[in-house]
């Protein structure tokens, strides 16, 4: 039997949607099966308020063009469709009686969707207004506490359809991806995705929406101001001061001085074109360089050695993944300029935390300035906490008001557009 995985329970008939199968194989089956209400149509006969993902996919619509099942099963195999049709008959998903006029885009309200944000501390989208956006196509359970354990956690997203992922601590590695049979979507108030096995959502047909470039400059501005408090030593002369102690030591100039900006995405480009304004001189690594993205940017482009031997300040701007892990660890650090700051609001993987520290213990480095750590929320007991020259923010490089907001609207509208049937922001 194929696996399907229907949202909706109380249904009698529906769609299904095929790519250059034989519509005479699918009526002979229907006429066998007894299920007088399933009606197959060939991706070239589509109507227009069907929407699907891929052509090369088999899915089932419901009335408002909403995949009702996991997408990929019996792809090209025309003799699967059986199983097909019968497991979709037995789970009988939410679709349009064969006579009902079309409809329009608007998902089905009546059963109504579950949306779940499973744990939004610190708040997020809690208050926010644009929750309110969703009340037309369903109920929105909303915790304002993280889930204590994965048990816990599952239990507040059974029977979730959507869930609203406001905050990374939250993860959803593959075994949990597979214990919710009814996820269609998570949706990220964040550009990472680091926190969901995508590999293991695709493999399931959940879709992923994140929100690439949507705070970048709000972020931007927190590194710049990051890397200004670590130049001016910040946060050290407030403690110096708290303890009583009038402590003289020099500052950095940063006008004129070189910034290495290791990523150029949204937000390496936005913390350039920042950094070019200041009067910085500004180089670059990336996986993908070009002149002209370099002329466009407003950067040189430079191996990664040679960025990190000629930066006065290195800031990092690229996702994680395997090949960027660690990019930062021992040997990276000994090529970097004793009095040279780094800045890291991208993900902590990306610095191997115990070279930091030993290279700021032995005044190998001037500073860092940290947004992001390898293990978050910070430990009272992290070895970075017993460095002085250090300036440290719990990620929130994008929690401001406006980028607060901006996150949350983000987040809405791609739930929005994956009901309506044109998904975007996808990363599975």
């Amino acid at each position: 039997m194929t696996n399907i995985y229907p949202p909706f329970q109380d249904a009698v008939d529906f769609y299904v949607v095929g790519y250059n199968e034989s519509l005479s194989e699918l009526a002979d089956y229907q006429n066998a099966s007894g299920h007088p209400g399933i009606l197959a149509l060939p991706i070239g006969n589509m109507l227009r308020d069907f929407r699907v993902t891929s052509q090369s996919t088999k899915v089932a619509i419901d009335a408002n063009g909403i995949i009702t099942y996991r997408a990929g099963y019996g792809q090209g195999n025309p003799s699967g469709w059986p199983d097909v049709l019968q497991a979709l008959a037995d789970s009988r998903p939410v679709g349009r009686r064969r006579n009902d006029p079309p409809t329009g885009d608007l998902p089905m309200t009546n059963p109504r969707l579950k949306f779940v944000v499973p744990g939004d501390d610190p708040p997020q989208i809690q208050g926010s207004p644009h929750l309110d956006r969703l009340q037309p196509y369903g109920d929105v359970a909303l915790h304002l506490d993280r889930p204590a354990n994965m048990d816990e956690q599952l239990e507040r997203a059974h029977g979730a359809h959507v869930i609203i992922n406001t905050r990374g601590a939250v993860k959803w590695p593959a075994d949990a991806l597979r214990a919710l049979p009814d996820l269609r979507m998570i949706a990220t108030c964040s550009i990472g995705v680091d926190m969901i096995d995508i590999q293991a959502a695709k493999q399931l047909g959940i879709v992923v929406s994140n929100q690439p470039g949507r705070t970048a400059p709000v972020v931007a501005e927190h590194v710049i101001g990051l890397m200004f408090a670590a130049a001016k030593r910040a946060a050290f002369q407030t403690a110096e001061l708290k303890a009583g102690r009038w402590t003289l030591i020099q500052n950095l100039t940063l006008q004129g001085k070189t910034l290495g900006i290791v990523g150029t995405g949204n937000v390496g480009r936005e913390v350039a074109r920042i950094a070019n304004a200041l009067g910085m001189n500004c180089i670059a690594w990336t996986f993908d360089p070009s002149p002209q993205r370099a002329q466009r940017i407003g950067v040189q482009f430079v191996p990664l050695d040679q960025l990190l031997q000629q930066s006065d300040v290195v800031s990092l701007h690229v996702r994680l993944s395997p090949d960027s892990r660690n990019i930062i660890g021992p040997r990276e650090l000994a090529l970097m300029k004793p009095n040279a700051i780094l800045v890291n609001a991208g993900r902590g993987q990306l610095i191997d935390t115990n070279a930091l520290v030993q290279a700021l213990h032995d005044r190998k480095l001037a500073g860092a300035a940290l947004d992001v750590f390898d293990q978050e929320p910070l430990p009272s007991d992290h070895p970075i906490l017993a460095c002085d020259q250090v300036v440290l923010t719990p990620h929130i490089a994008d929690q401001t008001p406006e980028g607060v907001e901006l996150l949350n609207e983000g987040a809405v509208s791609n739930v929005l557009a994956f009901l309506q049937g044109h998904p975007q922001n996808v990363v599975t």
